[in-house]
């Protein structure tokens, strides 16, 4: 403690706040309580607003002004009509009920999904209006057999790899 710190003084009638006005040599303090001053010891005085030490402003490293390490805005996910056309003709991944069937954005989240935004159209799986209702109601497929969303997520993951194998094999023959 130093002159000039703000203390908290603790005494028989309460305690008050004050400033120090000095420090005797055998330890006493000394402080002011409206005009009266007195002297206090040290155990009946609690410091209120420790100095913080001082701080020089951190410079910021000119390597974070580069515009190439500027945050990029993402891109949009990618939209392919001919694909999410080529995924309606096909039977629901589920129920394996026949086309045409709705083409269901899907990607676990953290990878494209539960964004705010739709997939890419490659993430897509057919589902029948009911599956597909079922999944935006529950956030499973009602099929009995399956047990929760652990087992939904196989199936669709497996869909989708097997549309993307078919559709890029279309493509190669002429």
């Amino acid at each position: 403690m130093k002159v000039t710190d703000r203390v908290q003084v603790r005494g028989v009638g309460g305690s008050f706040e004050s400033e120090i006005e000095a420090i005797e040599p055998g330890g006493g303090i000394v402080v002011r309580k409206g005009t009266r001053r007195m002297v206090v010891a040290p155990d009946r005085v609690r410091l209120l607003d420790p100095p913080q030490p001082a701080r020089t402003p951190l410079e910021r490293p000119a390597v974070y002004d580069a515009p190439e390490l500027a945050p990029q805005p993402k891109d949009p996910p990618g939209r392919h009509e001919a694909y999410l056309s080529f995924v309606r003709t096909k039977p629901c991944c589920s129920c394996s009920a026949p086309g045409p069937s709705d083409p269901h954005h899907y990607a676990p989240k953290g990878r494209g999904g539960g964004m705010g935004m739709k997939c890419d159209d490659r993430r897509t799986v057919p589902l029948c209006r009911l599956c597909h209702d079922h999944f935006h109601a529950r956030g499973c497929l009602p099929d009995d057999s399956i047990d929760g969303t652990h087992e939904t997520h196989l199936i669709f993951m497996e869909a989708q790899v097997a549309l993307l194998v078919e559709w890029v094999e279309n493509r190669r023959k002429p």
